[in-house]
């Protein structure tokens, strides 16, 4: 996993958030962070470090600044990783049937009558 820190030139949180969405969109992505007192963003994940600047350039000035991989300890990301069927068993309530369209009832017997007759 690489870590990105590019230098940017936000004037406002309208930028920023035009920003942040442009960033979080693209493939690779696992975590954006702005620092607007500093103007500088962090990007964590696998992505190119000249696309993510070209397409930051359309919308602001965008300067990379430091690329380089993550110093996390890999024992501290086992310890947060969870077994989904453990959890599930744990606490059942999480899992619900999601149903998109509560089922239809008519009054009629026929609700689509002929109008013609």
């Amino acid at each position: 996993m690489k870590k990105l820190v590019l230098k940017l030139d936000l004037a406002n949180v309208k930028e920023k958030q035009k920003v942040m969405t442009k960033v979080s969109g693209m493939d690779g992505v696992i975590s954006v962070a702005i620092d607007m007192e500093k103007k500088k963003m962090t990007v964590m994940g696998d992505v190119d470090a000249v696309k993510v600047a070209s397409k930051l350039r359309k919308l602001c000035y965008a300067e990379i600044e430091t690329l380089g991989e993550d110093k996390k300890d890999d024992k501290k990301d086992d310890k947060k990783t969870v077994d989904v069927a453990e959890l599930l068993k744990t606490y059942p309530w999480l899992y619900h049937h999601y149903q998109p369209y509560p089922p239809v009832v008519y009054a009629e017997e026929n609700p689509y009558p002929c109008v013609i007759c």
